[in-house]
């Protein structure tokens, strides 16, 4: 199992296209050092390095239009990848059961997810640290607001916080959301074998859920936000997202895909 595991979670990473991780990021980071550093040299504001990681990675824009995209262009059509290139034909014969299969390919995913965002971090933190100086704990621009804005972008860190265990959280937090929600493409691509199915579904989904958030009902129930480590800091937001609750609600989605996809499995003809 840890060996089927290992190798489905090497073909995910160790290959030309996951090379997509490094601009991604890097773009991320320089969109949102183009909005810190002006405050910076123009008003004085005092930020630093983790000004630069929270500024990126928990901004809900880059986030969601560059961060998650991309991870959605890495993972999406795994399944349907194996298939055509007949990977699951050469699996299946050799595992005790296609269960162990769809487990390590699920597995995969959170393991994949892992490596992204950990190898993000790293890229965001070292381009931010060649404009912002280091500081061992959070600004007083990102805990207590400006008069420019409230936190980094729109969010307000705790006072006190320590930023490299907020860093690890965050990190853990958003592998994990965005497995979960690429489970969702990867089983419907058990029965739908088509990539730019499995990659359009998720694709639609996060623009249109950019226009349907001012509904209180589509908004408590779509899982977009809450994918998205850095609503739970919001200063603004008219909408309460409760991080307990947006972690039962991904683990119950997980849990249905998953249970969803072994079925299918079982009796899909490969």
């Amino acid at each position: 199992m840890i060996r089927l595991w290992w190798n489905e979670t090497l073909r995910l990473v160790w290959c030309k296209r996951f090379l997509a991780v490094f601009p991604a990021f890097a773009l991320a980071t320089l969109l949102a050092l183009a909005d810190l550093l002006p405050l910076v040299r123009a008003y004085g504001v005092q930020m630093n390095v983790w000004d630069g990681v929270f500024g990126t990675m928990a901004h809900w824009l880059y986030f969601r239009f560059i961060i998650l995209l991309v991870f959605v262009f890495l993972t999406a059509d795994t399944l349907v990848q194996d298939i055509s290139s007949n990977w699951s034909w050469l699996v299946l014969p050799r595992t005790n059961s296609r269960m162990r299969w769809w487990t390590a390919k699920v597995l995969s995913l959170f393991s994949a997810a892992l490596v992204y965002f950990i190898i993000g971090f790293l890229i965001v933190f070292a381009i931010s640290a060649t404009q912002l100086p280091y500081a061992p704990n959070f600004s007083e621009y990102a805990t207590q607001g400006s008069s420019f804005n409230a936190g980094v972008g729109t969010l307000k860190f705790p006072e006190g916080a320590n930023p490299f265990v907020l860093s690890a959280k965050m990190i853990l937090y958003s592998a994990f959301s965005s497995a979960v929600f690429m489970m969702i493409p990867v089983t419907i691509s058990i029965i739908v074998r088509q990539g730019y199915v499995a990659l359009l579904i998720p694709f639609t989904w996060i623009f249109l859920s950019n226009f349907w958030q001012t509904n209180k009902f589509i908004f408590s129930i779509d899982l977009i936000p809450r994918l998205f480590y850095g609503s739970y800091f919001s200063s603004f937001s008219s909408r309460v997202i409760d991080l307990s609750t947006s972690l039962v609600y991904l683990a119950l989605v997980g849990i249905v895909f998953y249970f969803a996809g072994g079925y299918m499995i079982k009796r899909t003809d490969f």
